[in-house]
């Protein structure tokens, strides 16, 4: 039986149990112990004390960031950031609540005030429900095919490194953080094929 249930059996049965006479008092008792489960010594110092007015207090430390105050801003602020990792984003707050404020609403000051104390631990927890609705992809400039897949055997196991010639290629495409084609276009940006031989480890790089 949950706590809750117990404490609305005591609700029903405690002004019974107060009205009723001394052989209507056992019957109760009797009723409320096979119900709730308590010791009839428990039973009877819930019984014959006052029934508690206000809700019982929450356990553990008092919420200091309360999700539904804060995160709505702490959350406008990471997507607009490019989903910063928590010690960055911590550390690039007062910046972006003066771009937040700019773009939407002013805050109050005690808010800004409580936000500019969180932690970066405290913003992982809060923005946890976040990351699983927003992930972060990594840029890539290739994608999946079936053209070489079934031309090229696939061998298993491991790599055979006791002789050079056992080479890896991958294209690297050198874009900084966008893959737009107008960046292309500019000679700075080019795309490189790097060879690495597994026996020597040497690495070659060609445009």
């Amino acid at each position: 039986m949950s706590l809750s249930a117990k404490r609305e059996s005591l609700t029903r049965i405690h002004g019974r149990y107060q009205r009723a006479g001394r052989p209507h008092k056992t019957r109760i008792l009797d009723e409320f112990c096979a119900t709730c489960g308590y010791h009839r010594k428990a039973a009877l110092r819930l019984l014959n004390r006052p029934l508690p007015t206000a809700p019982p207090k929450r356990s553990g430390p008092k919420i200091t960031y309360a999700p539904v105050e804060v995160l709505p801003v702490l959350k406008a602020v990471w997507l607009a950031s490019d989903q910063l990792c928590r010690k960055l984003l911590q550390a690039a707050l007062p910046e972006w609540l003066e771009h937040y404020e700019r773009r939407s609403a002013p805050l109050p000051e005690a808010f800004k005030k409580k936000l500019l104390t969180i932690s970066p631990a405290q913003i992982d927890r809060l923005l946890r429900p976040a990351r699983v609705q927003h992930p972060k992809k990594g840029l890539a400039a290739t994608r999946p095919g079936t053209l070489l897949r079934h031309a090229v055997p696939t061998r298993s196991g491991p790599p055979n490194t006791t002789r050079p010639g056992s080479v890896e290629a991958d294209t690297v495409a050198h874009c900084d953080d966008s893959t737009e084609w107008r960046l292309c276009q500019f000679p700075h940006v080019y795309r490189a094929l790097q060879r690495l031989d597994r026996k020597p480890g040497r690495v070659e790089q060609e445009r």
